[in-house]
């Protein structure tokens, strides 16, 4: 039994191809995206402990100077987690467009595997086909040459 020549499987194995490479760019989006996210906790946890920090040296007595150190440096935290909260819808948006486009090549590759297989029953058939139809004519020579001997034998 031969194999059947699926005439599109570059096509195929190109589909392939894309969708593995778009798992991999879903993959490292979310990896950025959750480091966006751990780098944000931290900012907030950083800013947290600088407001603890300057509520304590107000109670202190500390001067005006040194608390206004303090609050620019708040100021710079504050910055710091817009702009990551900028850098997070971002991510996550990378990771929405990263996500359709993976689902988009696994349905085209979907399409042309069904193809494949379409094609390979058709080829199937057509050698099952083939073979019925060669038994049958060895199955009617062996009967015209069985008649045709029983024939002589009278």
């Amino acid at each position: 039994m031969t194999n059947s020549h699926f005439p599109y499987q570059k096509i195929l194995d190109l589909r392939s191809k894309e969708t593995v490479q778009a798992k991999s760019q879903v993959a490292q989006a979310l990896r950025q995206q959750m480091d966006i996210e751990s780098m944000l906790v931290e900012t907030g946890n950083d800013i947290s402990r600088l407001q603890a920090k300057i509520e304590k040296k107000q109670i202190e007595g500390t001067s005006v100077h040194e608390l206004r150190i303090l609050a620019d440096e708040l100021n710079v935290l504050t910055m710091r987690r817009r702009k990551q909260q900028y850098e997070l819808f971002s991510a996550r948006r990378t990771v929405m467009r990263e996500q359709q486009l993976l689902l988009h090549r696994q349905k085209e590759e979907r399409k042309w595997s069904q193809l494949k297989e379409k094609h390979v029953t058709a080829w199937r058939d057509a050698l099952k086909k083939d073979e019925q139809k060669q038994m049958d004519e060895i199955a009617n020579q062996r009967y015209h040459l069985s008649s045709t001997s029983s024939g002589y034998k009278r």
